[in-house]
């Protein structure tokens, strides 16, 4: 499903950390020339470094927090130069921040983000194997980039595994670290000098470094590459410039920046496309590994061998047909074509290089080199190109040439190729005299106009000098907003903004724009400029040492030289600074100017007012005066009220307190009682047993010995005698057992009710006693109750008021869980875990109405209370858990579906 659009066009972001470092401009161009192609908005965020390590940069990260999801449609994040300080899973926490819209990353590969990156492997395995097969270095030092740095990391593994490839090992001695910034690479190669250990060549983990560790070279006077080699990865510009010029990995910078274009629109759209796409890279030769110029080692290349003899008349033919694609294929082949030379233009530098030489007359072929020269506005940085097209066209043409048969058409060629060399010399040097003649007539212009503008502190002056001089400068938009409130914190920006300053095309377009408050998340109002064409805007933040003032948007004009546009651009807003600050304070002087106006309006009513109550108040202070001693004498008198009601109040409160410890006494009491009346019922029936047994057996025994002593027992009375006395002891004894085991059951149930000793006690056996002791109320329902408890649980804590929680949960289920003649399950659980045991009981009587849950704990709450209920059984319970175990006691029960109580007691209390 395709992204929903801000508006009429898409509109795309760039995350990026500066925009005048060569890399920088490089990718920039090649983003805002595809955007410009494709007729879509683009946001340049340059908003530093995240995690930089240098406090000055951290403001600037407050214009990512810009981008939500009305914003933007899509964005693209530079994250090998804003993570330049950055783990792979800070960039990537970084990153899912924005997962609302569809994202590219560039140069690192972030996890479930399509990525762009180039092929670092092939690239600078070449180099390194170039420096190990074709010069013979042994010794080969690296200088890495930042660690943790996705880019910095695969380079340094990639050198080391090429020099294993072959056969050579690693050594951590030629290893120094640097950040990819020109002062580290000249840090890094004055701590290699300083070890005084051979090199033979020094491998930059990019050009910036490479550069700064040749300028550590040129200070010690190592001379390069004659004492060790340099080379470098990126192919920037001044690679080509440098003395010598830097052997380097050409990375595709600029097709990164218009390859990511196509990939976010494509995203927009909904289309799908893969996680990475991979660029290749480049190794390109220079001096500084030790290769001789390009223009010196193609002299080799001629092979004067089977030379044909050069026939004019058969000349246009190879032009057609034959030279023409030659030229075309080497110069494809070296690179040079791109950008530089069509199609129709080599076919016009041919002809007229013919044209030439069957005139014997310069003029068409050094002519036609002026016309292109000046048609492709080459510069100072395209020589060598130019250069490389002349060589070209020679090689494809002098193994044509007899140079026995005609001397003097030999010399002619020779110097008309010499001539066009001359030609785009002078013609570059002649453009650099007149650009830099401009650049010093604008730069003078510019300083100007930085003086006055930095002169000017009120905020209207500069405004109007901004009218008058951004076309000047190159600039084509320029909108300036300012936060409605200052902030010294960067970690959010302030949600209104206020416009101040709007310019398009030469004019001043604020209008009834002007101080106009709109959020700063959506970054313009609605409708300041056109929306006939798309914009292509820089997005700078304005702060003043820590506070946070507001944000400019720059849109450039066609640049002769990025860099100096850059430049400008960075000037204008430090230049513009003081002034902001300065216009904020006075925004916020004229607020509270006018809020001083209304409040000493107020005041001034106020004080009116007060004149006027003064005199109410004078005439009420008499009243008030008599009324006061009346009042003092109501208050005396309430006050002795007062103390004799909290005295009767308090002496209330003591005896209820009082009253209820003696009611749970009662109840604890009650139970007791209720325990000794069932106790004595079941202890009567097996001593009436027994006491039986023994009337009868003494019975029996008197009517034995007066037939023994009248000499009338027979062996018959002897034998009833002694079978009837076996049964009655046999029953004496079982019933006295019986009645021993209830009392010593009962004697130990009720002394530890009685009492509040601590010991070590068998649950499981002395929950059967208790339960042994609850068996005359038990027995007279058709209950069932069932044990769950291991027999190893030892308790080291208080057995009686244990014992009173058993007795009170098997109560309540028997006077209040069932009707009369119903029979239920009763359950007891226990167990143990570390440090705690836990007792789960349970019925399945008629449970206990919601209404009543809250309240169940609660002292003298019972709903039979004209059937023998206290109110103080679960009160007492949930007073034994909390207060002298220190557990914890839950209930949880539904009507008609029984109830649950867990009660949670610690192992030891």
């Amino acid at each position: 499903m395709p992204y929903k659009r801000t508006q009429n066009r898409p509109t795309i972001g760039l995350f990026i950390d500066w925009a005048e470092n060569p890399y920088h401009i490089r990718l920039i161009a090649g983003i805002t020339n595809q955007a410009c192609k494709k007729d879509i908005n683009l946001f340049t965020f340059v908003g530093g470094c995240i995690h930089s390590t240098r406090g000055w940069e951290k403001p600037r990260n407050i214009i990512y927090e810009f981008v939500k999801g009305n914003t933007l449609d899509g964005l693209i994040i530079s994250s090998g130069s804003i993570g330049h300080y950055c783990t792979t899973e800070d960039i990537k926490e970084f990153a899912n921040r924005f997962s609302f819209l569809p994202t590219i990353s560039i140069s690192q590969n972030i996890p479930g983000i399509p990525s762009i990156i180039v092929d670092n492997r092939s690239g600078l395995k070449k180099m390194i194997r170039h420096l190990i097969e074709d010069h013979h270095y042994k010794r080969i030092a690296m200088i890495t980039g930042p660690p943790g740095n996705q880019e910095a990391e695969l380079r340094f593994r990639i050198y080391r595994e090429t020099l294993r490839s072959c056969g050579m090992s690693y050594n951590k001695d030629l290893v120094a670290h640097g950040d990819f910034m020109y002062n580290s690479g000249k840090t890094a190669m004055n701590q290699l000098l300083s070890k005084n250990i051979s090199i033979d060549a020094l491998i930059s983990a990019n050009d910036d470094m490479a550069f700064g560790a040749m300028e550590a070279c040129r200070e010690h006077q190592i001379y390069i590459p004659r004492d060790f080699a340099i080379v470098g990865f990126d192919d920037l510009t001044l690679s080509r410039y440098t003395n010598p010029p830097l052997t380097t990995v050409k990375q595709p910078i600029y097709e990164q920046g218009t390859t990511a274009v196509e990939m976010i629109l494509e995203l927009i759209e909904g289309k799908k496309i893969p996680l990475e796409i991979n660029l290749p890279t480049e190794l390109i030769l220079r001096e500084s590994c030790g290769c001789l110029p390009k223009s010196i080692s193609s002299l080799s290349e001629f092979n004067n061998n089977n030379i044909e003899t050069l026939i004019l008349k058969d000349f246009p033919g190879h032009l057609k047909q034959y030279s023409y694609n030659i030229v075309k294929k080497t110069i494809e082949i070296h690179g040079v074509l791109q950008g530089h030379l069509s199609e129709p233009d080599i076919e016009q530098l041919l002809s007229a290089f013919y044209t030439s030489i069957k005139k014997n007359d310069p003029i068409s072929f050094l002519n036609m080199i002026s016309i292109l020269l000046e048609k492709k506005n080459v510069t100072y940085e395209d020589e060598p190109l130019w250069q490389n097209i002349i060589s070209e066209i020679r090689k494809a043409f002098i193994p044509y040439l007899d140079y026995t048969s005609d001397k003097n058409k030999i010399l002619f060629i020779e110097d008309l190729f010499h001539a066009a060399r001359i030609k785009i010399s002078d013609f570059i040097r002649q453009n650099y005299g007149f650009l830099k003649a401009i650049a010093e007539k604008e730069s003078k212009g510019f300083r100007d106009i930085s003086e006055e503008l930095v002169s000017i502190v009120n905020m209207e002056d500069i405004l109007v000098l901004l009218t008058r001089e951004l076309n000047y400068l190159g600039i084509k938009t320029f909108v300036l907003s300012l936060y409605e409130k200052i902030k010294t914190d960067t970690s959010s920006y302030p949600a209104i903004s206020r416009l101040i300053f709007a310019y398009e095309a030469g004019k001043n377009i604020t209008g009834s724009f002007k101080y106009t408050c709109y959020p700063t998340e959506i970054i313009l109002p609605n409708g300041i400029l056109s929306e006939n064409k798309s914009y292509s805007f820089y997005i700078e933040p304005i702060f003043f040492g820590g506070y946070q003032l507001g944000f400019a948007l720059f849109e450039l004009g066609e640049k002769r030289d990025s860099v100096y546009n850059i430049m400008r651009k960075m000037f204008l807003n430090s230049a513009l600074k003081a002034a902001i600050y300065v216009k904020q304070v006075q925004l916020y002087s004229v607020n509270l100017e006018t809020q001083v106006e209304a409040r000493t309006d107020a005041l001034s009513k106020a004080n009116r007012l007060l004149a006027k109550l003064y005199q109410e108040r004078k005439n009420a202070e008499d009243q008030v005066r008599s009324l006061n001693e009346d009042l003092e004498q109501r208050v005396l008198e309430r006050t002795a009220q007062l103390e004799s009601t909290n005295t009767k109040l308090k002496n209330t409160l003591e005896t209820l307190q009082s009253t209820q410890d003696q009611l749970v006494q009662s109840e604890k009491m009650a139970a007791l009682g209720s325990l000794v009346a069932g106790i004595a019922h079941e202890i009567n029936t097996p001593i009436g047993i027994g006491v039986t047994a023994a009337s009868h057996m003494d019975i029996i025994t008197k009517e034995l010995v007066t037939r023994y002593k009248n000499l009338t027992m027979t062996r018959s009375d002897l034998e009833k005698y002694v079978t009837t006395s076996e049964t009655a002891a046999a029953m004496i004894l079982v019933n006295l057992r019986r009645a021993n085991e209830l009392i010593r059951s009962f004697k130990k149930i009720a002394v530890d009710q009685s009492s509040e000793v601590k010991r070590q006690f068998n649950v499981k056996e002395y929950i059967d006693e208790i339960l042994l002791s609850l068996q005359p109320k038990l027995k007279k329902t058709s209950h069932t109750i069932t044990v769950n408890c291991p027999r190893d649980i030892i308790f080291d804590s208080y057995p009686g008021p244990f014992s009173q929680i058993i007795t009170n949960l098997v109560m309540n289920s028997l006077l209040h869980g069932y009707n009369k003649h119903e029979s239920g399950n009763l359950s007891l659980t226990l167990t143990s875990e570390d440090n705690k045991i836990t007792l789960t009981y349970s019925d399945d009587g008629k449970g206990i109405p919601a209404s009543h849950m809250e309240k169940i704990f609660d002292p003298f709450f019972t709903t039979k209370r004209n059937q023998g209920g206290t109110g103080l059984g679960l009160h007492l319970l949930y007073n034994i858990v909390t207060q002298t175990f220190g557990g914890s006691v839950k209930c949880s029960s539904k009507p008609d579906a029984g109830t649950t109580f867990t009660i949670i007691l610690p192992r030891q209390t």
